[in-house]
């Protein structure tokens, strides 16, 4: 098995109106590898995802700066439980769901 990365090049066209599937797998890094030749795929699950890039470089800075275990007392735990609560709110504005 050979695994290459594929270099950020995007040549490609919309293979569908208003969704770019190449544009979409700049945004993550195992997509842009090739596997025996030929472009990586990767059919999600529920127990597993690739990430995006952007999301491993939040993840990577929260580690590195701002990790507390929620619902702790100390003040980056009450940072972290205050960034929980922040972003629970902010996806169930997303998907329109009420607070439960």
């Amino acid at each position: 098995m050979e695994i290459q990365t594929k270099e950020k090049t995007n040549t490609h066209q919309s293979t569908r109106e208003g969704f770019d599937v190449y544009r979409v797998r700049q945004d993550f890094p195992m997509l842009q590898q090739k596997l025996n030749g030929k472009p990586f795929i990767y059919l999600d699950s529920a127990a597993s995802g690739q990430k995006p890039q952007v999301l491993i470089d939040r993840l990577s800075d929260f580690y590195a700066h701002e990790y507390g275990k929620p619902n702790e007392q100390h003040t980056a735990s009450k940072n972290a439980t205050e960034m929980l609560q922040e972003t629970r709110q902010k996806v169930a504005d997303l998907i329109q769901s009420q607070k439960q």
